[in-house]
């Protein structure tokens, strides 16, 4: 089929002007194929700018927060975590003592999806909460999430293995 038979069928205007359209899509988006690369090779967090990535871990602290005002008084020993997911924008509270072990499982069973997409709040226990004070990331859980998953000044109970920064609890 040639040219002429292409425009002969009326089709050569649309492809015409798709290709002028993503054209027009290559120069206005000039940043987003090097953010979803950075997506893929590095995990969602990487593609965040530092307010962004500030906004969400507010959000995940309000989650939590809001999770420890429903708690009843009881539960007080209870490791809690507050998490979002960075593609969805949803919020979960994580309690320990669940069935799936840790409060950050918890969270990433709650939100579903894929548990690289959750950042995560400090984590405490609801008598501690009132004081502003936080409790150590245990190391099974740093065995599953990355140092940059967690805000920054997160007390950890011990090394990343891969060497993460952070303040650690030995």
């Amino acid at each position: 089929m040639g040219l002429k038979a292409v425009e002969g069928l009326g089709l050569f205007e649309p492809v015409t002007a798709l290709f002028k359209k993503t054209k027009q899509l290559v120069h206005e988006l000039p940043q987003e194929p090097k953010r979803i690369f950075k997506r893929l090779t590095h995990g969602p967090e990487h593609a965040l700018t530092e307010s962004e990535r500030s906004r969400f871990f507010d959000l995940a602290e309000r989650a939590r927060d809001d999770g420890i005002r429903s708690l009843p008084k009881k539960k007080e020993r209870l490791a809690v975590i507050g998490g979002v997911n960075v593609r969805t924008g949803r919020t979960a509270f994580g309690r320990s003592s669940n069935p799936v072990g840790c409060a950050e499982d918890d969270v990433v069973r709650q939100l579903g999806g894929d548990p690289n997409e959750v950042l995560f709040s400090k984590a405490t226990r609801r008598r501690l909460a009132r004081l502003n004070s936080q409790i150590a990331i245990c190391r099974h859980c740093q065995a599953k999430y990355r140092p940059s998953q967690f805000p920054p000044g997160t007390k950890f109970k011990g090394a990343f293995e891969s060497g993460g920064s952070g303040v650690f609890d030995m």
